[in-house]
């Protein structure tokens, strides 16, 4: 009798061991888990608030071109009122006016075959209110 009590409690043991590596290690990732939550500080955002367009000047303008301010450059796939599709009237539009002051000869029909263009926004690092968009378009005959 003796012997079955023993098989007995060691079974008991066994899959008392078993339960407690179960369970003991979720409890101490919790445990771990709650005390890491305790020490997080929460922390409130203003909402962000728009400013009103600046009129950056043009030796802003020419600093921010050359960099020699600490100017930033980021590529953008559309500029603020102008997209890729739609950059091309602008430039037909602004060509046939320069056409007619004469500043320009009559572009050709086939002349924008080969068109491409990218825009670029540039920002001073220490004001950043002084930025501007420039599309640099390129057309090959």
């Amino acid at each position: 009798m003796r012997k079955h009590a023993n098989y007995i409690l060691g079974a008991i043991a066994v899959v008392l061991l078993i339960v407690a590596g179960a369970l003991l290690p979720g409890e101490l990732a919790l445990n771990r888990d709650r005390t890491i939550l305790g020490q997080v500080q929460t922390e409130a955002l203003d909402t962000a608030e728009l400013s009103d367009y600046i009129n950056v000047s043009m030796v802003d303008k020419v600093g921010l071109l050359g960099q020699a301010s600490g100017a930033m450059q980021v590529h953008l796939q559309t500029g603020a009122v102008y997209d890729q599709d739609t950059i091309r009237e602008k430039l037909v539009e602004e060509l046939q006016k320069l056409y007619e002051l004469r500043f320009y000869p009559r572009p050709a029909t086939g002349e924008f075959d080969r068109f491409s263009s990218s825009v670029t926004l540039h920002i001073r690092n220490d004001a950043p209110a002084i930025n501007m968009i420039v599309w640099e378009i390129n057309i090959r005959s």
